[in-house]
């Protein structure tokens, strides 16, 4: 009964993909984790795709801030947050984006004794539900504009979701997600109220080293504490929302 059970599950998996694929091209990463939750019958309520890191080239300390504003105005139309304390300078803006995607902007500027310096910079697009073809169209832009910049996209995704099935145990249900990822399990950890799985699947690009060895998977499922529920996060290469 527990073969034929995932032989089920890997067949709804693969016309969730075949369903997907006619609709968006090419694939993107976070469809596999979209369809698991769906095969798994989770229902997603948010997700976040999260690019952060220094730039590669330097930018001079007097055009940081002209810098920061000509960027962002090419992203949207939000109102940018200068705060300055002695650790540095970091600007922040958020803007909405039709009804269901908000984007999150953030330059920080910590090396002011450097004539050169590499800011971080860090931009979120965050969504509820599942990604839609305007996501998609969304992360486009804001990738080919990060490259304009001298930015290389470094993505990660997270989408969390919950499901009223209990009875079948936290492990099992992040199980279920690496088999249906043809995940290995790298690292984990397993508490009575939270499971927390690394793992390195195949069906992902990519991946980070870790102590346990290379990563680009990881599933996450505790139990409410406010409902009798399961809440799911599954993130490509590691989980960057609260979980």
């Amino acid at each position: 009964m527990k073969k034929f059970r995932l032989f089920e599950l890997s067949i709804w998996i693969w016309l969730s993909f075949m369903l997907q694929g006619a609709q968006m091209q090419p694939a993107e990463p976070e469809q596999p984790l979209v369809a698991a939750m769906r095969t798994l019958k989770i229902q997603p309520e948010t997700y976040v795709l999260h690019h952060g890191g220094r730039t590669k080239q330097p930018v001079q300390p007097q055009q940081l801030e002209r810098w920061v504003y000509q960027l962002w105005n090419e992203l949207g139309t939000g109102k940018v947050k200068k705060i300055v304390d002695r650790d540095g300078v970091k600007y922040t803006a958020s803007d909405q984006r039709q009804s269901n995607i908000a984007i999150k902007f953030i330059v920080i500027h910590d090396r002011l004794e450097h004539s050169h310096v590499t800011p971080y910079v860090s931009l979120q697009l965050m969504g509820r539900g599942v990604p839609t073809q305007s996501f998609f169209e969304m992360k486009k832009r804001c990738t080919r504009l990060l490259q304009s910049y001298g930015i290389i996209a470094d993505y990660h995704f997270s989408i969390r979701g919950r499901t009223m099935n209990v009875t079948t145990g936290l492990a099992n249900h992040a199980q279920k997600v690496l088999t249906l990822l043809r995940a290995r399990e790298v690292e984990g950890m397993r508490t009575d109220h939270t499971v927390s799985l690394s793992a390195l699947s195949s069906m992902l690009p990519g991946g980070i080293e870790t102590g346990g060895g290379m990563m680009n998977l990881q599933v996450a499922a505790r139990m409410d504490s406010e409902a009798r529920a399961v809440v799911l996060t599954i993130g490509t290469p590691i989980i960057t929302i609260e979980y």
